[in-house]
């Protein structure tokens, strides 16, 4: 099983630019603490470890926690975007960069 590591980004997107949505208050913090950013930057999920957890199914039991007002979260032009992200075991990504090296075709193959 190729992945080993799996974890989500939040990105709070306005639909109406399809940039990540600006702060209700620029000088707040919304995600870190003393971000200094005009729009609410992604925020992540810690890893899913299925070796550790022995399961084909990343659950998550964990709070996003955004400093921002509920109805800019909610409104009509905000979009939330779960992003699932993975890694692929350095074994097998070396071993892939290595078989291409020495003439393999593209794609992953082992």
């Amino acid at each position: 099983h190729w992945m080993a590591y799996q974890w989500v980004r939040l990105h709070v997107i306005d639909t109406m630019t399809g940039e990540y949505r600006r702060k209700s208050d620029p000088t707040r913090s919304v995600c870190y603490y003393g971000e200094n950013t005009g729009y609410i930057l992604p925020i992540m999920t810690h890893t899913y470890d299925f070796s550790q957890h022995r399961s084909v199914t990343p659950q998550w039991e964990e709070r996003l926690v955004l400093n921002e007002p509920f109805p800019v979260l909610l409104g009509p032009t905000t979009l939330l975007l779960l992003e699932v992200c993975d890694t692929v075991p350095a074994t097998i990504a070396c071993s892939v960069s290595r078989h291409r090296k020495l003439g393999g075709a593209a794609g992953w193959h082992v």
